[in-house]
């Protein structure tokens, strides 16, 4: 259960990182682009 758990919070980290760099991105490329 334990290991389970663990794996579910360091997938859900994961992907909050990807949409963390995926959103500087979009607003690297919106600031670039005005």
């Amino acid at each position: 259960m334990a290991v389970g758990e663990k794996k579910l919070r360091v997938r859900q980290i994961r992907s909050s990182i990807d949409v963390n760099k995926r959103h500087k991105k979009t607003l690297e490329a919106l600031g670039l682009g005005r």
